[in-house]
Protein backbone atom coordinates (compact mmCIF):
# COMPACT_ATOMS: atom_id res chain seq x y z
CA UNK A 1 0.00 0.00 0.00
CA UNK A 2 2.81 2.35 1.15
CA UNK A 3 4.55 1.92 -2.30
CA UNK A 4 1.69 2.07 -4.31
CA UNK A 5 1.19 5.89 -2.51
CA UNK A 6 4.53 6.59 -3.06
CA UNK A 7 4.63 5.78 -6.70
CA UNK A 8 1.67 7.74 -7.26
CA UNK A 9 3.17 10.75 -5.22
CA UNK A 10 6.19 10.38 -7.93
CA UNK A 11 4.15 10.21 -10.96
CA UNK A 12 1.91 13.55 -10.01
CA UNK A 13 5.82 15.07 -8.93
CA UNK A 14 7.21 14.07 -12.54
CA UNK A 15 3.76 15.14 -14.38
CA UNK A 16 3.67 18.71 -12.41
CA UNK A 17 7.36 19.10 -13.60
CA UNK A 18 6.68 18.37 -17.01
CA UNK A 19 3.44 20.35 -17.16
CA UNK A 20 5.67 23.60 -15.92
CA UNK A 21 9.32 22.66 -18.13
CA UNK A 22 6.08 23.08 -21.02
CA UNK A 23 4.51 26.04 -19.89
CA UNK A 24 8.08 27.63 -19.30
CA UNK A 25 8.93 26.39 -23.38
CA UNK A 26 5.65 28.06 -24.45
CA UNK A 27 6.63 31.36 -22.95
CA UNK A 28 10.04 31.52 -23.92
CA UNK A 29 9.12 30.98 -27.75
CA UNK A 30 6.41 33.22 -27.64
CA UNK A 31 8.56 36.10 -26.01
CA UNK A 32 10.98 35.06 -29.14
CA UNK A 33 8.23 34.90 -31.43
CA UNK A 34 7.19 38.75 -30.27
CA UNK A 35 10.76 40.10 -30.53
CA UNK A 36 10.90 39.03 -34.17
CA UNK A 37 7.95 40.24 -34.70
CA UNK A 38 8.92 43.75 -33.46
CA UNK A 39 12.35 43.88 -34.56
CA UNK A 40 11.23 42.95 -38.42
CA UNK A 41 14.60 42.17 -41.30
CA UNK A 42 15.38 44.92 -43.09
CA UNK A 43 14.30 45.08 -46.53
CA UNK A 44 16.91 46.13 -49.53
CA UNK A 45 15.68 49.43 -49.05
CA UNK A 46 15.92 50.00 -45.71
CA UNK A 47 19.87 48.44 -45.47
CA UNK A 48 20.81 50.47 -48.69
CA UNK A 49 19.39 54.41 -47.09
CA UNK A 50 21.06 53.00 -43.36
CA UNK A 51 24.34 53.03 -46.17
CA UNK A 52 23.82 56.20 -47.57
CA UNK A 53 22.85 57.98 -44.03
CA UNK A 54 25.95 56.25 -42.93
CA UNK A 55 28.24 57.27 -45.19
CA UNK A 56 26.50 60.99 -45.08
CA UNK A 57 27.53 60.97 -41.38
CA UNK A 58 31.22 60.23 -42.60
CA UNK A 59 31.49 63.01 -44.81
CA UNK A 60 32.76 65.87 -43.24
CA UNK A 61 31.18 69.41 -43.06
CA UNK A 62 33.02 71.23 -46.11
CA UNK A 63 31.96 68.49 -48.79
CA UNK A 64 27.98 68.87 -47.66
CA UNK A 65 28.67 72.57 -47.67
CA UNK A 66 29.45 72.38 -51.75
CA UNK A 67 26.11 70.54 -52.05
CA UNK A 68 22.90 71.20 -53.64
CA UNK A 69 19.94 68.69 -52.58
CA UNK A 70 18.71 68.13 -55.92
CA UNK A 71 14.79 68.58 -55.69
CA UNK A 72 15.50 69.05 -51.57
CA UNK A 73 16.92 64.86 -52.07
CA UNK A 74 20.28 64.16 -50.79
CA UNK A 75 19.21 60.06 -51.12
CA UNK A 76 17.58 58.32 -53.78
CA UNK A 77 15.68 56.76 -50.98
CA UNK A 78 13.66 60.21 -50.86
CA UNK A 79 11.03 59.41 -52.86
CA UNK A 80 8.82 62.73 -52.73
CA UNK A 81 10.83 65.36 -54.69
CA UNK A 82 9.83 69.14 -53.48
CA UNK A 83 7.85 67.62 -50.84
CA UNK A 84 8.43 70.08 -47.21
CA UNK A 85 9.33 66.74 -45.24
CA UNK A 86 11.75 65.71 -48.25
CA UNK A 87 13.32 69.71 -47.30
CA UNK A 88 13.37 69.27 -43.75
CA UNK A 89 15.14 65.71 -44.22
CA UNK A 90 17.91 67.46 -46.44
CA UNK A 91 18.02 70.85 -44.25
CA UNK A 92 19.69 68.44 -40.70
CA UNK A 93 22.16 67.68 -42.84
CA UNK A 94 23.43 71.23 -43.50
CA UNK A 95 24.00 71.11 -47.40
CA UNK A 96 24.87 74.54 -49.00
CA UNK A 97 21.19 74.94 -50.63
CA UNK A 98 18.11 72.56 -50.93
CA UNK A 99 16.73 72.66 -54.51
CA UNK A 100 13.42 73.12 -55.35
CA UNK A 101 11.37 73.17 -58.90
CA UNK A 102 8.61 76.51 -59.15
CA UNK A 103 5.78 76.21 -61.43
CA UNK A 104 2.42 78.55 -61.83
CA UNK A 105 -0.67 77.43 -61.90
CA UNK A 106 -3.65 79.41 -64.31
CA UNK A 107 -4.95 80.84 -61.51
CA UNK A 108 -1.55 82.01 -60.69
CA UNK A 109 -0.77 80.12 -57.94
CA UNK A 110 2.78 78.74 -57.31
CA UNK A 111 3.40 75.21 -56.49
CA UNK A 112 6.79 72.63 -56.45
CA UNK A 113 6.99 69.86 -59.01
CA UNK A 114 9.13 68.53 -61.33
CA UNK A 115 7.55 68.76 -64.92
CA UNK A 116 5.16 71.19 -66.26
CA UNK A 117 2.91 68.43 -66.96
CA UNK A 118 1.13 66.03 -63.99
CA UNK A 119 -0.86 63.05 -65.34
CA UNK A 120 -1.70 64.81 -69.10
CA UNK A 121 -2.45 68.01 -67.46
CA UNK A 122 -0.36 70.93 -68.50
CA UNK A 123 0.33 73.24 -65.07
CA UNK A 124 0.40 76.31 -66.65
CA UNK A 125 -2.49 76.07 -68.27
CA UNK A 126 -4.47 74.46 -65.32
CA UNK A 127 -6.40 76.20 -61.96
CA UNK A 128 -4.68 74.85 -58.86
CA UNK A 129 -7.99 73.37 -57.64
CA UNK A 130 -8.14 71.04 -60.96
CA UNK A 131 -4.71 69.64 -60.12
CA UNK A 132 -5.30 69.47 -56.43
CA UNK A 133 -7.93 67.52 -56.64
CA UNK A 134 -6.17 65.17 -58.60
CA UNK A 135 -4.45 61.87 -56.68
CA UNK A 136 -1.00 62.10 -58.56
CA UNK A 137 -1.43 65.83 -56.98
CA UNK A 138 -1.63 64.11 -53.23
CA UNK A 139 0.45 61.30 -53.63
CA UNK A 140 3.25 63.47 -54.58
CA UNK A 141 2.18 65.79 -51.58
CA UNK A 142 3.04 68.50 -53.79
CA UNK A 143 3.50 71.89 -51.62
CA UNK A 144 1.93 75.43 -52.58
CA UNK A 145 5.57 77.73 -52.84
CA UNK A 146 4.01 79.94 -49.66
CA UNK A 147 3.83 77.26 -47.09
CA UNK A 148 7.43 75.61 -48.55
CA UNK A 149 9.01 79.03 -47.90
CA UNK A 150 7.48 79.83 -44.84
CA UNK A 151 7.99 76.56 -42.82
CA UNK A 152 11.62 76.55 -44.87
CA UNK A 153 12.30 80.05 -44.18
CA UNK A 154 11.49 79.85 -40.29
CA UNK A 155 14.30 76.70 -39.60
CA UNK A 156 16.62 78.87 -41.79
CA UNK A 157 15.93 81.61 -39.48
CA UNK A 158 18.19 79.55 -36.42
CA UNK A 159 22.14 80.04 -36.27
CA UNK A 160 23.11 76.19 -36.78
CA UNK A 161 21.56 76.83 -40.69
CA UNK A 162 22.83 80.06 -41.29
CA UNK A 163 24.84 78.93 -44.05
CA UNK A 164 22.24 77.53 -45.68
CA UNK A 165 19.98 78.60 -48.44
CA UNK A 166 16.68 77.18 -50.61
CA UNK A 167 17.45 77.51 -54.15
CA UNK A 168 13.83 78.18 -56.24
CA UNK A 169 14.65 77.14 -59.81
CA UNK A 170 11.72 78.61 -62.23
CA UNK A 171 10.80 77.97 -65.34
CA UNK A 172 10.06 80.08 -68.70
CA UNK A 173 6.84 78.11 -69.54
CA UNK A 174 6.11 78.24 -73.40
CA UNK A 175 5.61 82.19 -73.75
CA UNK A 176 7.09 84.93 -72.62
CA UNK A 177 4.06 86.11 -70.58
CA UNK A 178 3.85 83.23 -68.35
CA UNK A 179 7.65 83.56 -67.42
CA UNK A 180 7.00 87.50 -66.80
CA UNK A 181 3.94 86.57 -64.67
CA UNK A 182 5.70 83.85 -62.78
CA UNK A 183 8.79 85.99 -61.98
CA UNK A 184 6.21 88.62 -60.76
CA UNK A 185 4.37 86.57 -58.88
CA UNK A 186 7.71 85.00 -57.15
CA UNK A 187 8.64 88.14 -56.30
CA UNK A 188 5.50 89.15 -54.63
CA UNK A 189 5.46 86.46 -52.69
CA UNK A 190 8.77 87.21 -50.88
CA UNK A 191 8.25 90.79 -50.50
CA UNK A 192 5.25 89.67 -48.89
CA UNK A 193 6.92 87.53 -46.69
CA UNK A 194 8.79 90.70 -45.15
CA UNK A 195 11.87 89.26 -43.64
CA UNK A 196 14.80 90.80 -45.57
CA UNK A 197 17.25 88.71 -43.51
CA UNK A 198 15.25 85.84 -45.25
CA UNK A 199 15.77 86.53 -48.16
CA UNK A 200 18.87 86.01 -47.60
CA UNK A 201 18.74 82.79 -47.86
CA UNK A 202 16.66 82.65 -51.00
CA UNK A 203 18.68 81.94 -54.28
CA UNK A 204 16.30 81.61 -58.00
CA UNK A 205 17.91 80.08 -60.51
CA UNK A 206 16.43 80.64 -64.25
CA UNK A 207 17.23 79.95 -67.90
CA UNK A 208 15.72 82.98 -68.86
CA UNK A 209 17.75 86.58 -68.64
CA UNK A 210 14.57 88.70 -68.84
CA UNK A 211 13.02 86.36 -65.39
CA UNK A 212 16.63 86.99 -64.09
CA UNK A 213 16.69 90.98 -65.01
CA UNK A 214 12.82 91.38 -63.29
CA UNK A 215 13.88 89.32 -60.29
CA UNK A 216 17.10 91.19 -59.93
CA UNK A 217 15.54 94.41 -60.11
CA UNK A 218 12.61 93.99 -57.20
CA UNK A 219 14.31 91.43 -54.74
CA UNK A 220 18.01 93.09 -53.70
CA UNK A 221 18.45 90.89 -51.05
CA UNK A 222 18.23 87.89 -53.06
CA UNK A 223 20.79 86.01 -55.64
CA UNK A 224 19.91 85.28 -59.09
CA UNK A 225 21.72 83.22 -61.16
CA UNK A 226 21.78 82.43 -64.87
CA UNK A 227 21.27 79.00 -66.53
CA UNK A 228 22.06 80.02 -69.61
CA UNK A 229 25.23 79.29 -71.64
CA UNK A 230 25.44 82.02 -74.01
CA UNK A 231 26.68 84.77 -71.60
CA UNK A 232 29.73 85.16 -70.04
CA UNK A 233 30.44 85.34 -66.16
CA UNK A 234 31.93 89.39 -66.40
CA UNK A 235 28.84 89.83 -68.48
CA UNK A 236 26.51 88.54 -66.02
CA UNK A 237 28.56 90.25 -63.16
CA UNK A 238 27.92 93.61 -64.74
CA UNK A 239 24.46 92.94 -65.31
CA UNK A 240 24.31 92.42 -61.46
CA UNK A 241 24.11 88.85 -61.50
CA UNK A 242 25.09 86.42 -58.70
CA UNK A 243 26.55 83.52 -60.39
CA UNK A 244 25.95 80.87 -63.10
CA UNK A 245 23.85 77.07 -62.59
CA UNK A 246 24.69 75.72 -65.94
CA UNK A 247 24.52 71.95 -67.09
CA UNK A 248 28.22 70.10 -67.31
CA UNK A 249 28.04 70.75 -71.18
CA UNK A 250 28.37 75.02 -70.15
CA UNK A 251 31.75 73.91 -68.39
CA UNK A 252 33.12 71.82 -70.78
CA UNK A 253 32.94 74.67 -73.54
CA UNK A 254 34.07 77.18 -71.11
CA UNK A 255 35.90 75.92 -68.33
CA UNK A 256 37.23 79.04 -67.52
CA UNK A 257 33.87 80.37 -66.47
CA UNK A 258 34.04 78.15 -63.33
CA UNK A 259 36.46 80.42 -61.37
CA UNK A 260 35.71 84.32 -62.00
CA UNK A 261 39.15 86.34 -61.08
CA UNK A 262 38.39 89.33 -58.86
CA UNK A 263 34.94 88.19 -57.43
CA UNK A 264 35.24 85.46 -54.94
CA UNK A 265 31.08 85.98 -54.27
CA UNK A 266 30.69 84.97 -57.59
CA UNK A 267 28.27 81.30 -57.11
CA UNK A 268 29.49 78.60 -59.89
CA UNK A 269 27.09 75.80 -59.72
CA UNK A 270 26.66 73.18 -61.96
CA UNK A 271 23.36 71.09 -62.71
CA UNK A 272 22.93 67.39 -61.58
CA UNK A 273 25.46 65.10 -62.81
CA UNK A 274 25.67 61.26 -62.98
CA UNK A 275 29.24 59.63 -63.48
CA UNK A 276 31.98 60.23 -61.00
CA UNK A 277 34.25 60.73 -63.96
CA UNK A 278 32.06 64.14 -64.58
CA UNK A 279 31.85 65.22 -61.17
CA UNK A 280 36.06 65.07 -60.82
CA UNK A 281 36.97 67.09 -64.00
CA UNK A 282 34.02 69.62 -63.00
CA UNK A 283 36.01 69.99 -59.47
CA UNK A 284 39.20 70.76 -61.59
CA UNK A 285 37.67 73.36 -63.48
CA UNK A 286 36.69 75.05 -60.03
CA UNK A 287 32.84 73.78 -59.93
CA UNK A 288 32.29 75.16 -56.37
CA UNK A 289 28.73 74.28 -56.16
CA UNK A 290 27.29 70.41 -57.25
CA UNK A 291 23.55 69.31 -57.66
CA UNK A 292 22.74 65.69 -56.65
CA UNK A 293 20.34 63.54 -54.87
CA UNK A 294 23.31 61.08 -54.15
CA UNK A 295 25.14 62.80 -52.11
CA UNK A 296 26.95 59.71 -50.33
CA UNK A 297 28.67 59.22 -53.68
CA UNK A 298 29.34 62.49 -54.67
CA UNK A 299 30.97 63.29 -51.25
CA UNK A 300 33.44 60.20 -51.90
CA UNK A 301 34.28 61.59 -55.17
CA UNK A 302 35.00 64.77 -53.22
CA UNK A 303 36.80 63.00 -50.14
CA UNK A 304 39.54 61.37 -52.91
CA UNK A 305 39.99 64.73 -54.54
Amino acid sequence: MKNRTFTTIKCSVVSLMTVLLLLFANTASAQTNAKHRSTPKATPKTAAAALNELQLQAGDSACLQRIIAYQGRLSATDTQPNAIRTMFRALERHPFAVHADVRLTSDDKLILYASDVMEGLYIPDSPYQLLADHPAFREAAVPLLKEYLIKGLQRLSRQEYSSTSILLEIHPGGNGEYGIRLADQLADLLLSLGDMDAQKHVIIASPDFTQCELLRRRLSHVRILYQGSDMEPDKLLQAGMSGLYCDMKAYYQHPDWAVVEGDKNFLTAVQPVRNEGDWAKLMSFGVRYMATDDAARLISVMQKK
